[in-house]
Parts: C-alpha cells; structure tokens; sequence
C-alpha cells in the first residue's frame, strides 16, 4: 500500500468518528440529558416494578384469608388430634411454595384442606430427625413423587365415536407434543376438549361431570403433575387456545 492510500484511508477513518468523539464530547461537558435519560429509564423501571407488585399483593391477601379461614375450620379438630400447626402464615407459606406446589405459577396457587395435614406430617419429620433440614425435606418429597408415565390406552372408549377415525392421529400428536407442552398448555388443552363433543357423552355423564375431574384425568394420561390452573384463568390464554385448536384441527374444537 502507498502513503498516499495510507493517508486517505487514516482520514476516512477519522471522518467516520468524528461524529462518535463529538457526541461523547457533548455528554462529558453537557451530562444533564444524560442523566435526565438514565432518571427517565429508572422511573419506568420503577413503574413496572409497582405494577407488577400489585396483583401480587392482592394474590398473597386471598391466599392469607384462606389460610385464616381453614385453620379456624380446623382448630378444634388440630388441637384434638395433635396436629402441629404453622406459627404463622409466613411459615406456612414458605412450606407451600418452597415443596408442595414449587413448580407451580404464584398466580395460580391455592390452599387446599390437606396442605395442612401435609404441613404436620413436615414438622413430625424435622422433629424426629437430627437436623434435618430443607435439602432433606426436597429429597424426601421427590423421593416419594410416583414416578408418572404417559398411557394413552386410557383414552380407550372414552372419546366420542364421532371422531374415530382421527383418534391414532390424536394419540400420536399427543405422544409428540406433550413433552414439549408447559404446564398451563396442557391445562388448556384439557379444557378445549371437555368443552367440545370430543369427549363420549356417557363418559362426561357418569364419570368427568366436571372439568377437574377430566384435568385430573387427563393429566393421568399424559403421565403429568396436576397444576391448578382454573377455566377462568385458561380462557384467559386466548392465543394459546387457538393455537392449540390449529394443531388438533381435525376435531371440532
């Protein structure tokens, strides 16, 4: 290469930054809009942060009531029978989302009736285990979860005849995409077949009369924990339903 080239190439490249150096320039003697950006930035942060605090917050007072109203239901029968109840709900609380329901969204927990007998027979195994701690508690309990197997031959005689022809096509995708499906998908979809004609009228007659019972029953089938999403809460979900009907087009959903 030339010097003359080695010259025009050093001056193209200045040029290039010529605009870059005076803007820092600029920041340097002039940080005003600077930190007028980063105040602007940490504000909206902020905002955020609140609002998503605030169903939160809401979420944690219908859980508390909850708890409130179960332990005065049970009171009598606690102290009856010995069982070991929470201090507090803060102690409780933790128990709920640190093991029962770990896996599950915080928008979708509950409080059931038998949490508490739960909860108890956690405090028996700290008292009458040295030490024992939250590491041993998470082996324990995932220890002691039934290993759980998908088994499509479940579905035998219990969807509409209707569809008969589609119902290997229906195992096979459920075989394929399942595993891949995150908890609320697998509750959504649930709900789109019990609210279709997919399901024999006898079957939802006499022994899913209801969504729960056919979510547990579904989950079962897949070989899947039970979440405790609602149908109010999965309706919500409009997009992911009506993907869910595009995949399992073949059916009147």
């Amino acid at each position: 290469m030339q010097m003359n080239d080695v010259r025009d190439s050093m001056e193209a490249t200045r040029l290039q930054l010529k605009p870059i150096v005076e803007s820092l320039k600029a920041t340097i003697q002039h940080p005003e809009p600077l930190a007028s950006i980063i105040k602007a930035d940490f504000e909206a942060f902020r905002l955020h942060g609140e609002k998503m605090r605030e169903p939160m917050t809401r979420k944690l007072g219908i859980l508390k009531t909850d708890y409130d109203s179960i332990v005065a239901q049970y009171l009598s029968y606690f102290k009856k029978t010995g069982f070991i109840q929470p201090k507090d709900f803060d102690e409780f609380f933790t128990w709920l989302t640190r093991f029962r329901y770990s896996d599950e969204p915080f928008g979708t927990l509950e409080i059931q009736d038998n949490d508490f007998k739960l909860f108890h027979e956690y405090k028996e195994r700290k008292l009458n285990n040295t030490n024992w701690n939250y590491v041993d508690e998470w082996e324990f309990i995932s220890g002691n979860k039934p290993k759980l197997q998908m088994d499509l031959s479940k579905l035998n005689g219990k969807l509409n005849m209707k569809y008969h022809e589609y119902f290997d096509r229906f195992k096979s995708d459920l075989k394929d995409f399942v595993p891949r499906y995150e908890k609320k998908r697998i509750a959504a979809l649930a709900l789109i077949i019990f609210e279709s004609d997919v399901l024999h009228k006898n079957i939802v007659d006499k022994e899913l009369k209801n969504f729960k019972n056919w979510y547990e029953f579904f989950c079962n089938v897949l070989g899947v924990e039970v979440s405790q999403y609602k149908p109010v809460t999965i309706k919500d979900n409009k997009t992911e339903i009506e993907e869910l009907k595009n995949t399992y087009h073949y059916f009147d959903l």
